[in-house]
């Protein structure tokens, strides 16, 4: 394993943020005009943009952070075209994306989803990412005519919160999603820190025996999951120009979440590890140019080898850095290819 230096970050406002994403609009296609190599390798105009900004915002103290991410996710949620309806109810916080279903809770097949934030457990929110979910409800209902409805967890965030935190309340999210439903099948999704708290609770579901609330979950779609929590990912020395990913935050985020004596090898926490047997059908998306891409396919071959054998679908966007389907504003093309691929997913279990 390499030795990551401790770097400190700077604390960048988010008019910091908004003045370096104007230079990048104005300075990048100059460029490209003048015949210059793209900055980002091989990228369009928009996506070495999109790279750049999310590298320089995410690339800050964590107070910087959280103060840019809870600006944007403002601005974000005016911007969609679904009902969103915040929730607390005996201690679960989140945020309801779409409207009530018609036929309330009736004995439908047509699933309800259950999301998990990214943010390495220590920044976002629950709607952080509502345009990629957005476009994820409108790929469904337009090329399936499925109306599904999406719970966004608002887990409690690192330092403050440590492990296993975020996994009690994920649990006790899915336990109250299916009160809520309790005749519809409820699938999991997470991006990065979001897919690996999906694999944490399919591993406790599992090993607690919890029966009931285990045969509720038919499906899992990880988009970009955080598998091995040691740090660096392996991919990152041969992708790190292409992603936005940052290693010396990454670093941070992993101090902050894990508590003391914690083991990185623990598959709860890097399932990679874990014994995948017995799991629901999942739906992996990850891009080919980001710095978890081999992590990725180490997991991806250790749910090919699982017996009995999992019911696995992938889909790989081979130029694409981390987690593209939740961020269509910076990548709309790769976010739509994505969102139509998880749609295809969620209409063949309905119709299975």
């Amino acid at each position: 394993m390499v030795e990551v230096p401790d770097v400190p970050a700077p604390r960048r406002s988010l008019l910091h943020c908004l003045a370096f994403l104007v230079y990048l609009w104005t300075v990048t296609p100059v460029r490209r005009l003048l015949g210059y190599e793209p900055i980002v390798p091989e990228s369009s105009i928009r996506t070495e943009i999109g790279v750049r900004f999310i590298r320089y915002s995410i690339e800050n103290s964590l107070e910087g952070a959280r103060a840019f991410e809870a600006a944007t996710s403002k601005l974000v949620s005016m911007s969609v075209p679904d009902k969103l309806t915040p929730v607390e109810d005996d201690g679960i916080r989140g945020v309801w994306i779409g409207d009530e279903y018609e036929s309330g809770h009736d004995g439908s097949n047509e699933p309800v989803i259950v999301y998990f934030h990214g943010g390495g457990y220590s920044t976002c929110s629950a709607l952080t990412y509502v345009t990629g979910l957005s476009g994820i409800r409108k790929a469904l209902k337009k090329i399936h005519n499925i109306n599904m409805r999406i719970f966004s967890l608002e887990y409690s965030l690192a330092p403050e919160s440590k492990y296993p935190t975020q996994l009690n309340e994920a649990i006790a999210a899915i336990e109250y999603v299916a009160k809520e439903y309790p005749n519809r099948p409820i699938i999991l999704m997470g991006d990065s820190a979001g897919g690996n708290l999906v694999l944490a609770v399919l591993q406790t579901l599992k090993k607690n025996k919890a029966k009931e609330l285990k045969n509720r979950v038919s499906a899992a779609i990880l988009i970009s999951p955080w598998v091995d929590i040691v740090i660096p990912p392996t991919s990152h020395e041969a992708n790190h120009a292409y992603d936005f990913t940052s290693i010396h935050t990454l670093k941070r985020m992993t101090q902050w979440f894990l508590p003391d004596g914690a083991d990185v090898k623990d598959p709860l926490l890097s399932p990679v590890f874990a014994d995948l047997s017995g799991f629901c059908p999942m739906f992996i998306h990850y891009g080919g140019r980001e710095s978890f891409a081999s992590d990725i396919e180490r997991f991806i071959e250790a749910a090919k080898k699982a017996r009995p054998a999992l019911s696995l679908d992938v889909f790989v966007e081979p130029k694409a850095p981390h987690i593209t389907p939740m961020m269509p504003p910076f990548f709309p093309d790769m976010a739509e290819r994505g969102h139509v691929a998880i749609a295809h997913f969620v209409a063949k279990l309905i119709s299975s």
